[in-house]
């Protein structure tokens, strides 16, 4: 099994024009204004980006510096952090475009909580998350959820919008990967 590099992610991204998430563009339709956003694990910047253009103001975070320095832009402050000691402002939408899989299972209750309290109510999540069936479900430093342990950790949310995706395909990167993907967009009640 191929095992996830971020330079190599970022190397076979960057200068690629890459669309924004699904889940971002879902969670977006439940707003009429811009506010404040989080876009954790931004990577390339392209989500962050986006938001930025619609007028958000953004708060970019990702563990690489290198990545944070070739994003920047007016309305986006860039911050590095890990998962480990992450700390957010209050924000309307928290996004997670396939970071949080990326958490170390033994941080990632102090994350989620820290992400929950970030957002005010009413606010939103948009994120994805691995599955059981994933090809990377076997890798102990990566964070993985069950159906069951997803209702548990969006019990104080509405979901707006979720999908699942099993396939084979392949990373940015160009690996072989099987992908057991849950996509959400959850207001926070």
């Amino acid at each position: 099994m191929t095992v996830p590099s971020f330079r190599n992610h970022h190397a076979a991204v960057s200068g690629k024009v890459l669309p924004p998430s699904q889940t971002l563009l879902e969670g977006l339709k439940h707003f009429t204004a811009p506010a404040a956003a989080v876009d954790l694990g931004c990577g390339a910047g392209t989500d962050a980006l986006h938001l930025a253009s619609q007028g958000w103001k953004v708060l970019a975070i990702d563990a690489d510096q290198n990545v944070l320095e070739s994003i920047e832009a007016d309305a986006v402050i860039t911050q590095c952090q890990r998962f480990e000691s992450l700390v957010l402002p209050p924000v309307q939408l928290v996004n997670a475009s396939f970071a949080l899989p990326f958490c170390n299972p033994a941080h990632f209750s102090s994350c989620w909580l820290t992400i929950c309290e970030a957002l005010t109510p009413n606010g939103l999540f948009c994120g994805h998350f691995l599955g059981i069936r994933d090809s990377w479900a076997t890798r102990a430093d990566m964070t993985i959820h069950t159906v069951e342990q997803l209702k548990d950790l969006f019990a104080g949310f509405e979901l707006l919008w979720q999908s699942e995706t099993e396939k084979d395909g392949r990373t940015l990167g160009g690996a072989a990967k099987h992908w057991h993907v849950y996509h959400i967009v959850a207001r926070k009640c």
